[in-house]
């Protein structure tokens, strides 16, 4: 996926300016008729301030998705062929947004989200979107996600239960996606209009 390849390129580039301007450092400095325990301390301080402007460096282009400022993406699809890997399971759309249900090698029935911006999408990145712990019980969870620029609000809900015919519902009226994990435990998707405190779902009734 481009998006974590343009990353991992950036960060190498950094990582190869940093080197250079460390031994030009080192060169100015003189550092060979230094002592030698001030030389190892200098030489790890530069290392160690490196390494965490590199690590702040990659976490902040990871969340921040900034082709956001340039590119429009015509479909959730095209948003996901860039951002991910694997294959689209089912695209839920919300108003102003849409929960992308997909699988990869490692796992299955994976989220992620994609902001729509006039005729156009955008990537959604974890520190845009919240999410909600609001049920756990011994069978079941359930979380909401909320799109922090749209507004928009999704559920999800899993559910351990023998049961192949279980249903759920909720006091909003909403559209639940049903997902069989294994045997006996299911995954439920679904967009969310009016959310708030006294939300109430429903399993089988």
């Amino acid at each position: 996926m481009l998006y974590s390849l343009f990353r991992l390129v950036i960060v190498f580039l950094v990582c190869l300016v940093i080197y250079i301007i460390i031994k030009k450092i080192n060169r100015k400095r003189n550092i060979k008729d230094a002592k030698p325990t001030h030389t190892k301390t200098y030489r790890f301080v530069l290392c160690l301030g490196a390494l965490a402007f590199i690590s702040i460096l990659g976490t902040a282009l990871y969340w921040f998705p900034f082709e956001n400022l340039f590119i429009d993406f015509s479909s959730p699809e095209d948003v996901f062929k860039y951002t991910a890997n694997g294959y689209i399971d089912k695209v839920i759309y919300g108003d102003n947004s849409c929960m992308i249900i997909y699988s990869d090698n490692d796992s299955i029935y994976n989220t992620m989200f994609v902001a729509k911006d006039n005729d156009s999408y955008k990537i959604v990145a974890y520190p845009q979107y919240s999410t909600e712990h609001i049920y756990s019980q011994k069978y079941w969870n359930a979380d909401i996600y909320t799109i922090n620029k749209t507004g928009d609000t999704y559920c999800f809900l899993l559910l351990y239960t023998h049961d192949d015919n279980v249903n759920i519902s909720d006091n909003l009226g909403t559209e639940y996606h049903c997902f069989k994990v294994t045997e006996n435990s299911y995954y439920f998707y679904g967009y969310m209009k009016g959310y708030d405190e006294n939300y109430s779902v429903y399993i089988n009734s």
